[in-house]
């Protein structure tokens, strides 16, 4: 139950921050260190109003992964960002925030075998902004609390 409040409450804090924000989509990849491959989405939203400094920005995401043998697992997370202000195309940021991990297997009974998980993210990515409208990524953060797993994301926001 509490796990259920807690994904409750960082879903309201996303929505409510991004109400304001500008927002942008995109699909993604995974790979995880212990997860294999995974594929999901996310939501950005930039932040400056909140914090009042450009820079800012929230991340939601959901990941499906596809590991070995008869698990399943997904993860959500969400991310707090600070873009670092270089010049030109390229640009890196950093991030921490919240993971929310379920894995579950068919324990040869009427109820499977489940476990729900949280821990923290801390990681960093780039953005390479094009002469469009399309926004590539690339992102590699650690989790740690469960499993403590090196997880790379890209995709491409739009």
């Amino acid at each position: 139950m509490r796990m259920r409040s807690l994904m409750l409450a960082v879903c309201l804090m996303l929505g409510a921050s991004a109400v304001q924000a500008q927002v942008r989509f995109a699909p993604e990849i995974a790979f995880g260190s212990d997860a294999d491959f995974g594929i999901g989405g996310r939501v950005n939203f930039g932040l400056t109003s909140l914090f009042k400094t450009p820079g800012f920005f929230g991340v939601g995401e959901f990941i499906y992964f596809f590991p070995s043998g008869p698990i399943n697992y997904w993860e959500i997370n969400g991310n707090l960002g600070y873009l670092i202000t270089v010049r030109g195309n390229v640009k890196p940021y950093v991030l921490g925030g919240l993971n929310i991990g379920h894995a579950s297997a068919d324990c040869g009974g009427f109820n499977g075998c489940s476990s729900t998980d949280a821990g923290v993210n801390l990681g960093g990515g780039i953005n390479i902004h094009t002469h469009g409208k399309l926004l590539p990524f690339i992102e590699g953060r650690i989790q740690l609390g469960h499993g403590d797993e090196f997880v790379v994301t890209g995709g491409l926001y739009f």
